[in-house]
């Protein structure tokens, strides 16, 4: 895996489509909220930056658990 990549492209591959959608696209989101300095003084664009950066880690999350092995007493 490379530094920065969410996983490897085997256990990417095995991510189901919709959940691929949602990772990019809360990436993307939360990618351009990051690139707007404003974010980090304007309170509402703050707000926005971190619901944005929620989202991305939900859906990462999500992406994660598709592809792993079920654990002990699941």
């Amino acid at each position: 895996q490379k530094p920065g990549k969410l996983m490897c492209l085997a256990h990417w591959r095995r991510v189901p489509k919709p959940l691929k959608d949602a990772v990019w696209e809360t990436w993307r989101a939360y990618e351009a909220a990051a690139k707007d300095r404003r974010s980090y003084s304007d309170p509402d664009r703050s707000n926005e930056f971190f619901a944005r950066r929620r989202a991305y880690h939900f859906a990462a999350e999500q992406a994660v658990k598709a592809v792993s092995p079920p654990s002990k007493g699941d």
